[in-house]
């Protein structure tokens, strides 16, 4: 008798990569998380932020409140306070309408920049409104935007391959929905489904066109549960088999329109516990994906009991998420299994796919 977890083993070869021979069923979908998975803050948010608020707050705070430094510690301050009064963007609290939670981030805007108690009530206090209102604005639009984020290079590639093949692909994200509009600016529409209302029971050409891209995209704010709870993933694998099934019938294929199992689905993401962990722990089939790092033979060699990567000297963006993760990572080490389970670039998640279903 094998355990489970030779069984798993067995369909990898030995050098981590999936074995063509191996027997479990062929993924059919591939959900994304979002940031420092396929898009990336051109320059980091705090710095953004002061950036905007040096053209519209210049005369109103005083300069040293608008250093890069001064509004990274008031921003972190403010995004703090804010997402534990009002958690998931203030879903649960009153702040947003219409799905579009604006007003929640208007907050930690407000909040980032404080003007001294002994100015309210006066010219100063009137003249510093008009001025974050503005601010607000600007930085609503530029965060929705692609001034503000940019794909990282192997993101479309990735997806057109993905598009050649006969796999479904999503975006499940703990974020709100401003990033769907970030995501359109940077031509993601193109080959994935950015829209949260999805095509209803419509069998119309438009909805065929907007299934035909994969299912709606799942946001933690508008479902009310984030990663890594089970809950997130299995909302998106439910509501992925039902746009599935939609799809199926609206276009009379009928091949795969049985329900889609959550070993079917594979989840790729940037963070250790939340989307790595996170899926493999709900059912689904997942990957890390650590941009910028290159393995040593201790990764190679060893268990959870240490790090074993180094950043290389081509490093791109090190966001937040990938921070944490490598907190994570350098405390904890990896398991065996989970060692056959990090890529490095989408294009490298692309091949490991094609070999997992034997495409190669």
């Amino acid at each position: 008798m094998h355990s489970d977890a030779s069984r798993a083993r067995s369909s990898y070869t030995t050098s981590g990569w999936p074995s063509r021979a191996g027997k479990h069923s062929r993924i059919r979908l591939v959900l994304f998380d979002a940031f420092d998975t396929l898009l990336k803050p051109r320059k980091p948010p705090h710095e953004q932020y002061a950036e905007e608020a040096r053209v519209h707050l210049s005369g109103i705070l005083p300069p040293v409140a608008l250093t890069d430094e001064a509004v990274k510690a008031s921003f972190q301050a403010a995004f703090k306070r804010t997402w534990k009064e009002h958690p998931l963007y203030g879903a649960h609290t009153g702040l947003v309408e219409k799905r579009w939670p604006d007003e929640w981030w208007r907050l930690v805007i407000e909040r980032t920049f404080p003007l001294d108690e002994t100015s309210k009530g006066t010219d100063t206090d009137a003249a510093r409104s008009r001025s974050i209102t503005r601010l607000q604005d600007a930085l609503l639009d530029r965060f929705a935007s692609s001034k503000a984020y940019e794909l990282f290079e192997d993101t479309l590639p990735a997806f057109q391959a993905l598009q050649d093949m006969t796999v479904q692909v999503g975006i499940a994200s703990n974020s709100d929905s401003r990033i769907l509009d970030a995501m359109r600016a940077l031509r993601l529409d193109h080959f994935v489904n950015l829209d949260l209302e999805g095509p209803g029971n419509s069998a119309s050409a438009e909805s065929s066109a907007i299934t035909s891209r994969g299912p709606p995209p799942i946001l933690s704010y508008s479902i009310l549960a984030e990663k890594p709870s089970r809950k997130f993933f299995e909302i998106a694998v439910q509501r992925a088999t039902s746009y599935m099934s939609a799809a199926s019938s609206a276009s009379s294929q009928h091949g795969n329109s049985d329900a889609l199992k959550r070993s079917q689905v594979l989840f790729i993401g940037d963070h250790l516990l939340e989307d790595f962990r996170g899926a493999r722990d709900a059912g689904l089939q997942s990957l890390w994906i650590r941009r910028g790092f290159r393995y040593s033979s201790e990764l190679q060699s060893t268990s959870r009991k240490g790090p074993g990567a180094h950043r290389s000297e081509s490093s791109s963006y090190d966001g937040p998420h990938n921070e944490e993760a490598e907190r994570i990572f350098k405390k904890e080490g990896l398991t065996e299994e989970e060692r056959t389970r990090v890529v490095t670039s989408l294009g490298e998640a692309v091949q490991w796919l094609k070999r997992y279903n034997g495409d190669v």
